[in-house]
């Protein structure tokens, strides 16, 4: 049985108030997520903020709508081991800095994955973005500017951004100088990667 209960079938679907307000679904304008529970509240002041890419850099592969949630973290995340990698990364990460995403990806199974392997008490469920919040002509970096940012007043110089994708990396490092950055394998972070990380955040917090 698949993990969710009615998965979208198309990304118009994913985000029922917008589909409702008729915007076009190839661009729907970034809008707040919303009031969320406690433990998902932007802390008072963050030292710095980390910024992950989902596809291929936090999941081994690209994750759909129709994912078998039991499944997923043997089929999309490397299995037990590397989750509990992940696990620990987050967890001391999260002591000094608040986690975001901005991916290509939904918001819905983002937060739909993050759930299912117990992740999300390290994220911001505020500061994740998927393809409801932003087109495909907008670039990352104008999402951290715009969002990330400004959100937990930040200067670009406590910022550390993640992907698999060289593109991404070199848009974003030539766009918001100061921003430390990493480039993930496209099979996802390794542990050589995660103490590279955790390095960036010591430098950005020093």
């Amino acid at each position: 049985q698949l993990g969710f209960p009615s998965p979208p079938k198309k990304a118009e679907d994913v985000d029922c108030a917008s589909a409702v307000q008729g915007l076009n679904p190839s661009y729907i304008p970034f809008k707040s997520a919303g009031p969320q529970p406690l433990e998902h509240q932007l802390s008072p002041a963050p030292a710095a903020v980390v910024v992950f890419d989902f596809d291929q850099t936090l999941s081994t592969r690209h994750v759909g709508v129709f994912e078998d949630m039991a499944r997923i973290g043997a089929r999309a995340f490397g299995g037990p081991e590397r989750v509990q990698m992940l696990r620990d990364l987050l967890s001391e990460l999260s002591e000094n800095a608040t986690i975001a995403v901005v991916s290509r990806n939904s918001r819905y199974v983002i937060n739909k994955v993050l759930q299912n392997l117990e992740l999300s008490r390290f994220f911001t469920a505020s500061l994740i973005f998927g393809f409801e919040d932003f087109g495909d002509e907008t670039p990352k970096s104008s999402v951290i500017l715009k969002h990330v940012l400004p959100a937990l007043s930040l200067p670009a110089s406590r910022g550390i951004f993640v992907d698999d994708d060289p593109s991404n990396v070199a848009e974003v490092q030539s766009t918001i100088p100061g921003i430390a950055t990493l480039k993930s394998p496209r099979f996802g972070l390794g542990s050589q990667e995660c103490r590279r990380i955790l390095e960036l955040l010591e430098a950005a917090t020093r």
